[in-house]
């Protein structure tokens, strides 16, 4: 096996790299520090993580931890990968202790976003673990706190249809050595001058590859790849910023599927955030199927998070068209976001606008031009525009609309009614963000 094209062009390079990234690394074809090929997490490490980032806890609040993290249950591996995400990403868990005189309820943190170096990051090769039909020795797996949270399989380049091969050998681990998975948020196939990752129970098509870029500034080492794949998602702080910002549990039809970022929503997502903080606005250009709804999810999680400062923001999620905004307002109930409220109408934007509390609403653009605060029916202007002969146009001076609505009669336009109205102001916060989808059609001119 030593002598293997497989492990001497993708597994002993990917080993390499792990290690130039700061991991430690051990081969457990030679030396494995369990007892039992039962065992998935290593509780040594979990146990000095646990101690490490939460230095208040006592001996019993930390059994009842690593008590809680471990015995996780569930009906499918979907539902207890789920649960070990929400318990690994924050403050789920809060057990109650005396610190300083006052009992209260202090969360405890099982991997410490802020601080990387105060974690525990391991690679591993051969690690055997028990299965239904025969062990699974996966290629790699990647230890964080003793949480095995990647699995990585290697393939020769020069084998036929490696990827192919590697997305199988994925599928059987998962089928068959279930537990390996509980903790997992990415699974990768690796064959050098290709790599594919996704998340549990991904069909192959919607594993994807990381494009780089001249911006990413690469280190000399990274050639393949391989490499760039391994150096983009596995770097210290990259792994932690996905698994605590980039992971989507979707309801889709009454199932829950998994969901990782393509490259081109990290990219745009923590561009997007950086800019926000320096005070500025911008734009994001997408392709039609690209994932913009999914990205502005990414991007509202982020700013809802309370380290990168927008404090308890209000983030309005905008767009033109009905189904659109039906379409963003699912997605972000679908994908577990708090506190999302559709504006059903004039008067509720207007209510929601007021409320300085932070949260996230979605609207159309429309609602923003009606006159009548007791309708509960907003006309979609692109659809008018395009099924009618009615034209209204809009002038702004000072705090004053003046909408002038004109007909097609005889070839020409000819104004049939004009309206004054006198605009006030809704809300005066300044941590309201405004997401707008389709920009291009329809936020030009008045409308911008």
């Amino acid at each position: 096996m030593i002598s293997s094209p497989e492990y001497t062009l993708s597994e002993k390079p990917a080993i390499d790299l792990f290690q130039q990234l700061g991991y430690q690394y051990f081969n457990a074809a030679n030396a494995d520090p369990r007892e039992e090929i039962t065992t998935t997490i290593l509780e040594g490490r979990l146990r000095a993580a646990i101690q490490r980032i939460n230095p208040w806890i006592n001996e019993n609040n930390l059994n009842k931890a690593i008590h809680k993290i471990t015995s996780v249950r569930g009906n499918s591996l979907m539902e207890i990968n789920q649960q070990c995400w929400n318990l690994i990403r924050g403050s789920e868990y809060a057990p109650k202790q005396i610190i300083n005189g006052v009992e209260e309820h202090t969360p405890v943190y099982f991997i410490d976003y802020l601080n990387p170096e105060n974690n525990d990051f391991l690679v591993v090769n051969q690690m055997k673990f028990h299965g239904k039909y025969r062990h699974s020795v996966p290629d790699l797996v990647v230890f964080l706190n003793g949480f095995p949270l990647a699995v990585l399989e290697c393939k020769s380049p020069n084998a036929l249809g490696a990827w192919d091969t590697a997305y199988s050998d994925l599928v059987f681990y998962q089928e068959n050595s279930e537990k390996l998975f509980h903790f997992n948020q990415i699974c990768v196939g690796l064959w050098q001058v290709g790599a594919r990752y996704g998340a549990i129970n991904a069909p192959q098509q919607f594993y994807s590859f990381y494009r780089t870029s001249k911006e990413d500034n690469l280190p000399d080492y990274i050639k393949t790849e391989q490499d760039k794949l391994i150096y983009q998602l596995f770097k210290k702080d990259r792994l932690l910023d996905i698994i605590r910002h980039f992971v989507i549990f979707e309801l889709d039809e009454g199932k829950i599927i998994k969901k990782l970022p393509r490259y081109q929503q990290i990219r745009a997502t923590n561009k997007v955030i950086d800019t926000l903080q320096s005070g500025d606005g911008g734009v994001v250009w997408h392709t039609q199927g690209s994932g913009k709804s999914i990205t502005m999810a990414y991007v509202t999680r982020k700013l809802q998070a309370t380290e990168f400062g927008f404090d308890n923001p209000t983030v309005m999620v905008m767009t033109d068209r009905k189904d659109l905004d039906r379409q963003i307002t699912n997605t972000f109930r679908n994908i577990g976001l708090k506190n999302v409220n559709q504006a059903s109408s004039v008067r509720h934007l207007d209510k929601l606008l007021r409320n300085d509390y932070g949260g996230i609403i979605t609207t159309m653009i429309q609602k923003f031009q009606e006159t009548d605060p007791s309708s509960e029916e907003t006309n979609d202007q692109t659809e008018q525009e395009e099924l009618s002969n009615q034209l209204i146009e809009k002038q702004i001076e000072g705090k004053v609309l003046t909408k002038i609505t004109k007909e097609l009669q005889g070839g020409k336009w000819v104004e049939v009614g004009r309206e004054s109205i006198n605009l006030e102001e809704l809300s005066s916060k300044e941590n309201l963000y405004i997401l707008v989808d389709e920009a291009h059609r329809s936020h030009y001119g008045f409308m911008a």
